[in-house]
């Protein structure tokens, strides 16, 4: 309906190993309050990127989106970490929850999708998945970020 926020979180399997992905679209205009919403989780996934390379901890990580999260007056809205392994399993190490000091080695491929929730209204969350290199990370997902319209 007008007004609702839909979260799509998929994948695919090839050769046996696995992918995942979060985008989000709303129905009808977003509202200013959605459009916010949107642009903090934006902003905390970018920030968990520029952060990820050998020798980041998950600690690391979830604190920096977390602190997004907390600027933008939603830290109530924190649902889950920040990212997991994904290989032969969707699900796999090294885990990106909190109170698991992982720290990320070259060749982890790894999701970052903070996501933020409020009961009764909805949620933003925001996947891709990387492989994390010897300076860096590469990005293996293409698809567009940005919150999308769907025209009712």
């Amino acid at each position: 309906q007008a007004g609702d926020l839909v979260c799509i979180d998929c994948g695919a399997t090839v050769d046996g190993y696995r992918s995942d992905i979060t985008r989000d679209w709303v129905v009808g205009e977003p509202t200013n309050e959605q459009s916010c919403f949107y642009a903090a989780v934006m902003r905390a996934h970018n920030q968990a990127l520029s952060l990820v390379r050998p020798g980041a901890s998950s600690h690391l990580l979830n604190a920096a989106a977390r602190a997004e999260f907390v600027t933008a007056g939603i830290e109530d809205c924190w649902r889950h970490s920040i990212g997991h392994g994904v290989g032969l399993a969707i699900h796999e190490s090294p885990s990106l929850r909190e109170g698991i000091d992982t720290v990320l080695v070259e060749g982890d491929v790894v999701t970052i999708e903070p996501g933020a929730y409020r009961s009764g209204w909805g949620g933003v969350r925001i996947e891709d998945l990387l492989v994390v290199t010897e300076d860096g990370a590469r990005m293996l997902t293409a698809a567009p970020r940005e919150l999308r319209v769907i025209r009712a």
